[in-house]
């Protein structure tokens, strides 16, 4: 390979590698947002399922258990949202571990 071919490869190499890394970004904000979101269906459920308790007595107990565990599934999705923000932000899916 003569060296003006390996110049020309490597800047193809480097717009290929530029290209890629911001799809992944826009990736994961895609992911960070819709695991957002999910967090808020999450929490709208735990709303409901509270109210539900306090009209239905006779179900409060299973209801506020079922409110409780949506709530703990929107946490977790909150979490989610956090870390793949952050992966976007500085392009590495070893920041996805924290």
């Amino acid at each position: 390979m003569h060296c003006d071919e390996q110049v020309d490869r490597g800047e193809s190499l480097r717009r290929q590698t530029a290209r890629l890394r911001a799809e992944g970004e826009r990736v994961a904000a895609q992911v960070a947002a819709l695991a957002a979101q999910r967090a808020s269906i999450e929490d709208a459920v735990a709303s409901t399922l509270d109210h539900a308790a306090e009209v239905r007595p006779g179900d409060a107990d299973r209801l506020r258990g079922l409110a409780e565990h949506a709530r703990e599934s929107a946490r977790r999705e909150r979490e989610e949202a956090l870390r793949w923000s952050r992966y976007g932000r500085t392009g590495g899916a070893d920041d996805r571990s924290t």
